[in-house]
């Protein structure tokens, strides 16, 4: 049995940019990610071992999110690539990082990029 589980708009601050002010003062970053893989051994047992550990995923992005790069194109398949080397079950892995309010003028709701 396929599902798609969703991690939706982790938060954190952190410091991505190709500009100074981004990389002194860093920013506020939403973290999207779902992907497929077989639950039907979990749905049975109700047990977190026959599953993906979501607080495990969470730590891994959260890690990455740490390393300033410059591009969020970059960002994104540093995340996936990580996701899918570290949990084999994962058939799909979709990943969206969005820059909350970045420095331009006037009033904008952010980038994002998803792969």
């Amino acid at each position: 049995m396929k599902a798609k589980i969703h991690l939706h708009q982790l938060e954190f601050h952190a410091y991505h940019g190709v500009y100074a002010e981004e990389r002194e003062h860093g920013q506020k970053f939403l973290v999207d990610v779902y992907f497929t893989c077989d639950i039907r051994e979990a749905a049975g047992s109700d047990a977190l071992a026959d599953t993906i550990d979501y607080v495990k995923v969470y730590e891994m992005i959260e890690e990455e999110m740490q390393h300033p790069v410059n591009l969020l194109e970059h960002l994104v398949v540093k995340i996936q690539n990580r996701l899918q080397r570290s949990f084999l079950e994962m058939e799909e892995v979709h990943v969206k990082v969005t820059k909350v309010n970045p420095p331009l003028r006037g009033k904008n709701g952010g980038f994002s990029v998803e792969i």
